[in-house]
């Protein structure tokens, strides 16, 4: 059989070529085709940053940078069709947690999955402080603020890094009570700038709270509202007095106008140990008087008495000891 030249064959195949119906442009992704969209999909779930990371429900998905917008659902998923192909930034957001930003490449007709954390914001229900003036004869009296504050994050604790009262340009850390279920922190009068604790009135109390990823919220407008100078002063037992098991505690009372209760302690001494035996809170200021309601057994004691006003601010008196035989 005769073999066919090369040039003859080229043009049976270009004949052949031109006799045959065009191929058909059904593909979505082919630009020639009339059903090819320039557009994609992001379909996705926006979820809480830590474990067990779940969906965020009404999560804001704006997309950058004129719209439209979207919100999660119930699981915390949402779909975004029809977005041009090219970059597109997402922005997320909802009250309570910190804002976040992811730029995505759109690619025409392709759906793309995604999964957008987001760090919830610690929350700072309240805080307060409170004032005391603890009277020793050695070395003298010790002023001092309690500060607290109910500090929480969606979370959970571990996610806060720290928490600070601040004073001005003074920045204090605060420590969480377990007993308390607060984070607290001491300021005495020989940590501020005059060494008086008066230098706090009027100025106002910040408490700052910051999470590990560097979010922060603060709460202010945390005032001092008074420093108790006078206290009611202890009378019998009066110092070195020996007193029956269960001593009548007598005092003169406190010099003061303001509305407050009074405080009752007693302290046992052992080899310098002290160790608090009893405390009775809220007792009336109108009182001078108060039976110890139970027996106690031989040994060395101390009592004292505290005026406390309604906001929880405190003066106590110096130590009054006694001997029980």
């Amino acid at each position: 059989m005769p073999r066919l030249s090369l040039t003859y064959l080229a043009v049976l195949l270009a004949a052949a070529a031109s006799c045959a119906p065009d191929a058909p442009h059904d593909n979505p992704v082919d630009p020639a085709s009339p059903v090819f969209s320039n557009t994609g999909t992001v379909t996705g779930q926006v979820v809480l940053l830590s474990d067990p990371r779940i969906g965020i429900p009404a999560a804001q998905v704006f997309v950058g940078p004129s719209g439209p917008v979207f919100f999660t659902d119930a699981s915390g998923h949402f779909s975004i069709a029809g977005l041009p192909a090219g970059p597109v930034s997402l922005v997320t957001s909802k009250t309570g947690y910190q804002v976040d930003t992811v730029l995505v490449a759109i690619e025409p007709s392709v759906s793309l999955p995604l999964e957008i954390s987001l760090n919830a914001l610690p929350v700072l229900s309240h805080g307060s402080v409170i004032t005391q003036k603890i009277d020793e004869y050695f070395p003298g009296p010790t002023y001092r603020a309690l500060i607290s504050a109910d500090v929480s994050d969606p979370d959970g604790l571990s996610d806060i890094d720290s928490v600070w009262t601040v004073i001005e340009t003074l920045w204090f850390p605060m420590t969480y009570s377990p007993a308390t279920r607060l984070y607290e922190a001491t300021v005495f009068d020989f940590n501020l700038p005059t060494n008086n604790l008066q230098w706090l009135v009027g100025k106002e109390l910040r408490i700052v709270v910051r999470d590990r990823p560097g979010a922060t919220a603060q709460a202010g407008n945390i005032v001092i509202t008074r420093i108790i100078e006078e206290s009611a002063l202890p009378f019998s037992p009066a110092p070195g007095d020996t007193a029956s098991a269960s001593p009548l505690l007598e005092w003169t009372p406190a010099p003061v106008t303001f509305i407050h209760t009074l405080t009752l302690g007693i302290v046992r001494q052992d080899a310098g140990t002290q160790t608090l035996i009893w405390s009775q809170g809220g007792v009336d200021a109108g009182l001078q008087a108060y039976q110890y309601p139970d027996s106690l057994v031989t040994g060395s004691y101390f009592w004292t008495i505290a005026v406390v006003d309604e906001f929880g601010n405190l003066c106590r008196s110096k130590p009054s000891s006694f001997i029980v035989n």
